[in-house]
């Protein structure tokens, strides 16, 4: 192959290289603009996006019901009564309030942020309480004494009718 046809085939190449990666290999279209879709993104349903719309999204579509829930349960059958809880893997759902809203309702991991122990709520206490090295936390996390420095992970309370979902 002659210098020249090398240079033609690698030029030729490397344009259609550069295709490929700058636009998932379509030819760009100068006069259409691709910023989130042309209905609401990539998640979302119809009109939504990241926060809703008909069918979906982060948050919920019409009903409120997050699309991201880690799990949910009946408010009528679990964690009836104040200092009620309910457990689901490392989360614990602390009822905290008499009503029928997200304020009613505290959930927290249940593992110590000091060496990984599984606390557990103290009704009498209103805490939660490590029993390894005597860390507490308070009903909102935070540390309320150590050994241990960091608040335990909180997660998003939301209640739709009677159903509570944890995010």
């Amino acid at each position: 192959m002659e210098r020249e046809d090398f240079l033609k085939a690698l030029g030729l190449g490397l344009v259609g290289i550069g295709i490929g990666c700058t636009n998932n290999g379509a030819i760009p279209n100068p006069t259409k603009t691709t910023t989130g879709g042309t209905t609401g993104g990539t998640t979302g349903g119809t009109t939504g996006g990241t926060t809703g719309g008909t069918t979906g999204g982060t948050t919920g579509g019409t009903t409120g019901v997050p699309t991201n829930a880690l799990f949910n349960f009946a408010i009528n059958s679990q964690a009836l009564n104040i200092g009620d809880t309910y457990v689901n893997g490392n989360i614990v759902v602390i009822r905290t309030g008499s009503g029928s809203t997200a304020s009613s309702f505290t959930a927290l991991s249940d593992v110590c942020t000091h060496e990984g122990c599984i606390v557990s709520y103290s009704k009498s206490g209103n805490n939660l309480n490590c029993p390894c090295h005597g860390a507490q936390f308070n009903i909102d996390g935070s540390v309320a004494k150590g050994p241990a420095r960091t608040p335990l992970t909180s997660y998003k309370v939301t209640v739709v009718g009677t159903t509570v979902y944890i995010s």
